[in-house]
């Protein structure tokens, strides 16, 4: 995992992704022990899965007054939710500095597929803001940026410039089906 690229790991559906990224992927870099953790997730119910599976523990947001679920040292929201966090509270947005960070995109691809709809009512795509701000993070001194994807041709396409293509050694272990 390197600085100043987008990594890319790309597996097949239900061999650990998500899991792996929560659970392991700070260890892997010491520069990033520490380091608050941003998950970028494409569905608010992506994220409110993701939370009760982790054992989140009830709080409240530090910039909506509203009680949220949260996990030590990671904080998950949807790509939109973390471009209009950008748009209305720009100081809250604790990974837009070089002070070391590790943000995590699952399933960019859809951010990216949704960043092409247009704006909402208010002129703002902001799709396209979390695009925008995702490779202005890449840039920065001591952030890691890591993507995770089953189907990654739409990341490929749009981070060719400042792509590191993650090798897994051996076959993944995933979910199968069968039919009986």
């Amino acid at each position: 995992i390197v600085q100043g690229k987008l990594n890319l790991i790309n597996a097949p559906c239900g061999c650990g992704k998500t899991t792996f990224a929560k659970t392991k992927l700070k260890s892997l870099n010491p520069n990033t022990l520490g380091y608050e953790m941003l998950y970028l997730i494409d569905t608010a119910n992506g994220k409110e899965q993701l939370l009760r599976s982790a054992g989140a523990e009830c709080r409240e947001n530090y910039w909506t007054g509203k009680e949220e679920w949260f996990l030590p040292r990671i904080t998950i929201m949807t790509y939109a939710g973390y471009a209009t966090l950008h748009i209305m509270a720009p100081e809250h947005d604790i990974w837009s500095d070089d002070s070391g960070a590790l943000i995590v995109c699952d399933e960019l691809q859809s951010a990216i597929e949704w960043s092409k709809w247009g704006k909402d009512e208010n002129g703002i795509n902001v799709h396209e803001v979390a695009i925008n701000l995702i490779k202005e993070r890449i840039k920065q001194q001591d952030t890691f940026v890591v993507a995770l994807s089953a189907t990654p041709s739409k990341i490929k396409k749009e981070f060719e410039c400042c792509l590191n293509e993650i090798e897994l050694h051996g076959e993944p272990r995933h979910y199968e089906n069968e039919h009986t």
